[in-house]
Formats: structure tokens, sequence, C-alpha cells
């Protein structure tokens, strides 16, 4: 594991997640076939559907934020949940 998993940290919950898929990946679904590799392209696909509703982006340098919002920018109330209060998008 790459980094400490952590209850206020949204990027230690995505590279526990990334870590476990992948062993699935040497383990289970070989690279080279082609069935496999589409099933590969498919969680990764939604890994980064995921990652970009939590408002986090996969980078070289590890999972981090997304710059932040109009939302943040203009100073709306984060909801506790990283949403904003005043209209329901990601801060």
């Amino acid at each position: 594991m790459t980094q400490t998993l952590t209850h206020s940290d949204r990027a230690s919950w995505l590279e526990t997640i990334w870590d476990a898929l992948h062993c699935h990946r040497e383990n289970s679904i070989p690279e080279g076939d082609a069935m496999f590799d589409r099933e590969w392209d498919d969680i990764c696909t939604a890994m980064a559907w995921i990652t970009e509703a939590m408002g986090m982006e996969n980078t070289p340098d590890g999972i981090v934020p997304i710059e932040q919002t109009e939302c943040a920018r203009n100073g709306h109330r984060d909801d506790g949940r990283g949403c904003c209060a005043d209209c329901g998008e990601f801060i």
C-alpha cells in the first residue's frame, strides 16, 4: 500500500482500492488476453469516473484534488461531505 488509509483522506481511499485492483489484475485477469484486457479497461474507466466524482484526479504524483471548482472560489459552503451546501457540486 502506498499510503495509510485515513478517514479524512479521500486519496487514501482510492489508493487502497487501486492497490487491491492491481493485485486482482496480476493474479486473476492476466494481461494480453483480449477478454481480460477489456475487463481491465472497464475497471479503469469506472475508477476514473469514481475518482472524478469524488473531486479527485489521478496524476503521475498520485491522486490529488482537482483544482477548486467555481463554487469553492466563490466561497460557497462545504456541506461536510466535500459538496457545496448551496448547489450540491463538489467543492
